[in-house]
């Protein structure tokens, strides 16, 4: 368990670069489960397609929120429970953790089920997109649990100092949904229906291979009899800027999808989807680099080297700057190379918004 201290010594440049690429390939094939779904539905259906899932797109931000409020902030905790030499500390808060994560993601999972039309209404669902809607969501809906708990296993993993496995878990999971896109949506051609189940299935193959860190012998992540709730409002605090920025993407989305149906129709909103996605693998690269830094930075802390901190904030943000000039190159030289990557026939309507 003590091995984490290693992250006080040495190099911080060597340790930023060690979970710098696992983290961001992982954050990546993260967001090729909802890019694989977009690009092969709109193949599929059409701007219809791409309509309906921009729609319940907020919905995968809630699941992702809650992983993320549980993981990151129960990762935080624990990290920094082992800069300080306290492993019986790190393993109440990984089980306080837990216990959170089990309450928050049941609880939606019911509300979103018992009200799952009140929901997809606000969300800009009308009674043209809500069967298509209805037809992806009914899956996502019941097995959220699972998108949640891959986000949620994944933090923990690489604050136990093995990015490596969590970085295997989710490529595996990205490379089964790829297939099972293909041969769900249209191969059986189950179109909306067979997306959803891909992406579900392919979530929980994710959380199958994270689970398989509890089996090693170096596993750090012991369960501790007893709950207390002094150590789960810590790990909610400590994850809930982490869960604000997650839920105020679905938030966003929603706000817009709501005002482009107002005022410019399903158009805006199809346009507004291929940008949406687009910027969700953006999004992603950059939450790479802030996971690569989150296990450092806490232990580092809880050791009080701060000055291993300081040089570590340095290294993000260099990254950052050279991978924002990378990104909106592409985007600024051919804007509807994009949409049609993402839909078989955009309409002319389309071509002329989305740039």
């Amino acid at each position: 368990l003590f091995s984490m201290k290693d992250l006080t010594q040495g190099s911080v440049k060597k340790h930023f670069f060690s979970y710098l690429a696992p983290s961001i390939l992982a954050t990546l094939v993260t967001s090729v489960y909802t890019l694989a779904d977009t690009i092969m539905i709109g193949q599929y259906e059409g701007d219809d397609g791409l309509l309906a899932l921009n729609i319940f797109l907020p919905v995968y931000s809630l699941y992702i929120a809650f992983g993320t409020l549980c993981g990151v902030g129960g990762g935080v905790r624990y990290s920094l429970s082992i800069g300080r030499g306290d492993a019986e500390k790190a393993k109440r808060v990984f089980t306080n953790s837990l216990v959170l994560f089990f309450v928050v993601t049941a609880l939606f999972t019911v509300a979103l089920n018992v009200w799952f039309k009140p929901v997809m209404r606000l969300l800009g669902a009308d009674e043209f997109s809500y069967p298509l809607v209805r037809n992806y969501g009914k899956y996502v809906a019941w097995c959220g649990f699972f998108v949640a708990g891959a986000i949620f296993l994944q933090a923990f993993i690489r604050n136990d100092k093995n990015p490596k496995l969590a970085m295997a878990a989710v490529v595996a999971g990205g490379l089964l949904n790829i297939v099972l896109d293909y041969i769900l949506i249209f191969s059986a051609d189950m179109g909306m229906a067979g997306g959803a189940l891909a992406t579900v299935i392919s979530y929980g193959v994710t959380t199958l291979v994270c689970c398989t860190h509890f089996f090693r012998k170096d596993n750090g992540l012991k369960l501790k009899k007893g709950i207390k709730f002094s150590e789960i409002s810590e790990v909610s605090a400590s994850g809930v800027s982490s869960f604000v920025i997650e839920i105020a993407l679905g938030f966003m989305i929603m706000i817009f999808n709501n005002q482009l149906l107002k005022y410019v129709g399903n158009y805006g909103v199809v346009t507004y989807g291929v940008i949406t996605n687009t910027l969700i693998v953006a999004i992603s690269l950059f939450n790479g680099i802030g996971q690569a830094c989150q296990p450092i930075a806490a232990v580092n802390c809880g050791a009080r080297n701060f000055d291993n901190v300081k040089k570590l904030r340095y290294l993000a943000y260099a990254a950052i700057g050279i991978l924002s000039v990378i990104l909106s190159l592409p985007v600024q030289i051919a804007p509807n190379a994009f949409v049609k990557m993402f839909t078989s026939a955009p309409s002319a309507e389309v071509l002329a918004l989305a740039p």
